[in-house]
């Protein structure tokens, strides 16, 4: 009875995958517009990407196969390819239906919609061209720009990171010539762990953030390497990569386990730039971030961790929860939630991407990041990968709410003379005589003193009642 419930269970696992490639099949028939490229150029200061890695031959072989559950109590899982991608900006998670436990042959699918979706057919030439171009401008034209990649660990962030630091490298150097003026191309690179961070470049040395009491955040004891070629950036990166902290996980051999944050900077030469050896700093005139966050892992999946690994975990996870802490704050805040705190200084992760995540403070305080959510193919992987499209809808939401924010000029920011004629075209025109007495911005009108009201009505011929 047991083998024919596995050999029953087993077809209907068969039938879920065949019903979700005959649902991808019509989607790719359906005609689509649009690309992503324009939807990364367009959906303001933060564009918000999703890439699907390709299936590894191993994940293949287990396709149709029971695998077991995520915990002891949990069901035993079919595995099948989960997540489908359809440019320029779509994605969709499917996953089994159970009835009392019982597998069914139905198929649950949920709907994401990021500024830009990848899936495995995009190299990563098209990766860069989608979402490293946007940034290397934003950085040649005095900019800070930020490329952050989040997901599972073995969901592909350390491989799109590093190959847009490559690229990033040539770019820069090959577009030096247009800038009109001689520049300095510096590389620093840090990894975070916990409330630590260190030099990668520099015998892991220890690194301290200290706030400048403004709200800007600086690297106290980090030091950046003057390149003169492209050769020079990618031997110093291949050297930080080599030596960032990492540890097998159940998911990846090689896991990296620290958040590491590359910076890639241009300085006007002769402008106090620091040699080799000196403490950051002179005058920067652009700047491109690439932030590999560790990848999250499950608490059933530490099983065979050791003390140390197991308070590693921790500490990742908190302050990747930390992350979305702020992402969820900034939404209630763009949406016009009034004293709405962020806690990026609940962890030191929040605290180095501030800068990244806020909107610039002026038009000359140009920023531009790219949030790359990575998702691995497999529904054994579900449960991490319904958290990181959760993470990439509420970046969007963060993103979208507040351009509508700005985009409503309320009372507080009108201009004296919207202020007079506001008031002269009250109640059909009733009060345009008083129009004149009110030349105060919209600022200092929602912070008047009723009796100040009063009085400049009054001086202007009117009443009390009039006034109110």
């Amino acid at each position: 009875a047991e083998t024919m419930e596995e050999e029953d269970e087993e077809a209907l696992i068969t039938t879920v995958q065949r019903k979700i490639e005959g649902w991808r099949a019509k989607q790719l028939a359906a005609p689509r517009e649009g690309s992503g490229a324009a939807a990364a150029e367009d959906e303001g200061p933060i564009a918000v990407a999703v890439r699907l890695r390709p299936m590894h031959q191993a994940e293949a072989d287990r396709i149709g196969r029971r695998i077991a559950g995520a915990a002891a109590s949990s069901y035993e899982m079919p595995e099948f390819e989960n997540v489908s991608v359809f440019p320029p900006n779509r994605v969709f998670l499917h996953s089994e239906v159970r009835q009392m436990g019982a597998l069914t042959d139905k198929v649950a699918t949920k709907k994401y919609e990021p500024h830009v979706a990848m899936g495995p057919e995009v190299d990563d030439d098209a990766v860069f061209g989608l979402l490293g171009m946007p940034l290397i401008r934003c950085m040649l034209d005095g900019g800070r720009a930020c490329c952050i990649a989040y997901g599972q660990t073995g969901s592909g962030k350390t491989h799109t990171q590093t190959n847009l630091q490559i690229r990033a490298a040539r770019e820069i150097f090959s577009s030096l010539g247009s800038l009109g003026e001689d520049m300095v191309v510096k590389v620093s690179f840090f990894e975070n762990r916990g409330d630590r961070c260190y030099d990668l470049l520099h015998e892991g040395n220890e690194v301290q953030l200290r706030d400048d009491g403004t709200g800007e955040v600086h690297l106290v004891g980090l030091r950046a390497v003057p390149c003169a070629s492209v050769e020079d950036v990618l031997e110093a990166l291949a050297f930080g990569n080599g030596v960032r902290r990492t540890e097998a996980t159940a998911s990846n051999a090689q896991s990296s386990r620290s958040h590491a944050i590359c910076t890639l900077s241009l300085h006007r030469s002769g402008d106090g730039v620091p040699g080799a050896g000196a403490t950051e700093g002179g005058s920067c005139c652009g700047s491109l971030r690439i932030v590999d966050l560790a990848g999250s892992e499950r608490h059933e999946n530490s099983a065979t961790h050791s003390a140390e690994r197991l308070q590693e975990m921790k500490e990742i996870n908190y302050s990747l929860g930390c992350l979305k802490e702020c992402i969820r704050a900034q939404l209630l805040a763009a949406k016009g939630k009034k004293q709405q705190h962020v806690p990026y200084r609940n962890s030191k992760l929040t605290l180095l991407l501030k800068e990244n995540l806020e909107p610039g403070t002026s038009v000359q305080d140009h920023r531009r990041t790219a949030f790359v959510s990575h998702v691995s193919p497999m529904r054994s992987s579900a449960g991490h990968s319904r958290n990181t499209l959760d993470y990439a809808a509420a970046m969007i939401e963060t993103s979208r709410a507040e351009q509508e924010r700005k985009k409503f000029v309320g009372p507080e920011q009108w201009s004296k003379k919207h202020m007079v004629e506001w008031v002269a075209q009250l109640d059909g025109g009733r009060f345009a005589q008083l129009a004149p007495s009110f030349q105060l911005t919209g600022k200092m009108f929602a912070v008047s003193w009723v009796g100040d009201l009063h009085r400049r009505g009054k001086a202007a011929g009117g009443s009390e009642a009039d006034s109110n």
